[in-house]
Order: structure tokens, then C-alpha cells, then sequence
């Protein structure tokens, strides 16, 4: 995973996304081959994300 990967990787996370699973060789890379891709994923549900937070903190 090169720099800018992880940076954007950063970003998603610093706006409430998560990773929610990883697909081995998902995206045959012209220069790399076979690479994983993150499947991310974010509550968009204001009312499901407030449940969310309450039953993690307990």
C-alpha cells in the first residue's frame, strides 16, 4: 500500500467511515497485478448511528 493509499485511507476514516472487510484480489492493477480492495462502509442513518454509539459504550 503505497502513501497517498494511506492517506486516503485516513480521510475516510477521519469522516466516520469504517473498514468493513477486505476482498483479496479484487482489482487487477495494470503495474501491480492483483490487489486487495477495502470495502468501507458509514451509518448514514442518524437515529441507527445513535443506537450504535449507546450500544458500544455499554
Amino acid at each position: 500500500m503505497d502513501n497517498l493509499e494511506k492517506v486516503t485511507i485516513r480521510n475516510f476514516q477521519k469522516n466516520g467511515f469504517e473498514v468493513a472487510g477486505t476482498l483479496p484480489g479484487a482489482f487487477r492493477h495494470p503495474k501491480f497485478g492483483l490487489t486487495d480492495a477495502l470495502v468501507m462502509y458509514k451509518c448514514l442513518d442518524q437515529k441507527l448511528s445513535d443506537r450504535s454509539s449507546e450500544v458500544q459504550q455499554n
